[in-house]
Parts: C-alpha cells; sequence; structure tokens
C-alpha cells in the first residue's frame, strides 16, 4: 500500500509538472544537435543543415496517421486549416533551423545557443501584436537583459583582440555566423507565433504536426537535393 501511495506521488508530481521535465529534455536534446552540428563542421568539414532536418521532419509525418485514419472513416473529413498556411509555416521552420546551423561553421557554438535565445523577445513583439498576448512588467525586464545580454555577445565576438580597443580588429566570421544565428532565430519566432496561432484556433495538434513534418520533410529534401547533393555524396 505504502509502495502504491508513493507510485501515486510520483505521478501526480510528474503530471503537474509534465511540460517543464519535457521542455528540459527538448532542450538537452537540441544542446546534443549543436554539439553534433559543431563536430561534424570542425572534425569533418561536413555541413549538410537541411539533411539533418529532414530527418525529423521526416518522424512527424506519423502524426498524419490519425487524420488519414480519420479520412478513411469519415468522407466528410478535411482540413480545417488551408494547405499554403502548413506549407507556409513549414518553409519558415527549415529556414530558420537551415540558418542557425550553418551559424555553426562561423560562431563558436556557446554563441549559436546563447543568440538563439533571441527568439523569445521576437516571440514576444509578434504575439503581442497578432496574438494580442499580455505580458507584465517583469517580463519586458527581463527581455531588455536578454537584449544587452545579446548585445555584448555579438560585441565581443566581433573584436578579435580584447587586449586594447585600439589595437582590436573586427572577426568577419564571427560576426557573419552570429547575424545568421539571429535572422535565424527571428525566422523560427514567426514559426513558433503561427503554429501557436492555429493550434490554438482549430485545436488539431496532430493535423498540424503531421501535415508541418509532410511539407517540411518535402521542403528539405528539394533544398538538400540542390544545395548539399555534393556533400553527400563526398561522405565517405
Amino acid at each position: 500500500m505504502a509502495t502504491d501511495g508513493r507510485r501515486s506521488s510520483c505521478w501526480a508530481v510528474y503530471d503537474k509538472n509534465r511540460v517543464l521535465v519535457l521542455g528540459q529534455f527538448i532542450s538537452v536534446l537540441i544542446a546534443c544537435t549543436g554539439v553534433f552540428s559543431q563536430l561534424l563542421n570542425d572534425s569533418f568539414q561536413i555541413q549538410i543543415p537541411v539533411t539533418q532536418s529532414a530527418g525529423t521532419y521526416l518522424l512527424l509525418c506519423m502524426y498524419l496517421v490519425d487524420p488519414i485514419m480519420r479520412f478513411r472513416h469519415q468522407r466528410d473529413y478535411k482540413l480545417e486549416i488551408p494547405w499554403w498556411q502548413y506549407l507556409a509555416l513549414a518553409f519558415a521552420d527549415v529556414q530558420g533551423n537551415f540558418l542557425v546551423v550553418c551559424a555553426y561553421k562561423y560562431t563558436s557554438i556557446s554563441s549559436v545557443m546563447l543568440l538563439d535565445c533571441f527568439t523569445i523577445p521576437v516571440v514576444m513583439l509578434l504575439s503581442t501584436v497578432f496574438l494580442r498576448a499580455k505580458y507584465t512588467r517583469s517580463h519586458f525586464v527581463a527581455v531588455l537583459f536578454c537584449l544587452v545580454g545579446i548585445s555584448v555577445l555579438v560585441i565581443s565576438d566581433a573584436i578579435r583582440d580584447q587586449e586594447t580597443m585600439l589595437k582590436a580588429s573586427w572577426n568577419v566570421s564571427a560576426l557573419y555566423g552570429d547575424v545568421l544565428c539571429l535572422v535565424g532565430s527571428a525566422v523560427y519566432a514567426c514559426s513558433n507565433v503561427g503554429q501557436e496561432y492555429l493550434v490554438k484556433k482549430e485545436n488539431r495538434r496532430m493535423e498540424f504536426l503531421g501535415m508541418v513534418g509532410l511539407f517540411g520533410f518535402l521542403i528539405s529534401s528539394m533544398q538538400a537535393a540542390y544545395f548539399e547533393r555534393d556533400i553527400v555524396r563526398a561522405v565517405d
């Protein structure tokens, strides 16, 4: 009885903090993606950002099983969200991932991981304008600190010699990588806000994930075939 009580208590705690736990797990996976992307670039001079993303989108296609089964049993079943909206979101998602992964070639993994947080202020701005989201003063103060930290990081990456400002020279490569990461984060923020709008509006998460996975896989495959086919062929 005591064991059952402990199990019930553990499950209750997990259920209460499930979003937090899953969010941390996803953060670990994202960190691993960054580490391996940097390893591929530094150790093997291999950069295939779109090819890396294609597998993820292919797995998301599994969520189409539920809509397909419904379509087989309900002939009047149709997509509540126009297909072109799925296509637009998938395109933004693919390009956001593409730009961020490309940044590993020019700047450090620590810079990419920190600059990726630029998604937060952009999401706040877009959600305020388009979703009518409300934020408190503490949120804006936190975003201000975030922007200050991002600015300091970009400046420190851009200055090659930090011993004296007079002798400092610009590290163009690192600056270019930082800009790629910032632009990718902004594009990814647009995708996130669009996803929240569509999912909350229609409440079809399975359909949404499946359709974004389908279009994301198609876009990634075509982009990889055009830009990365020679690199993939050269891999032993």
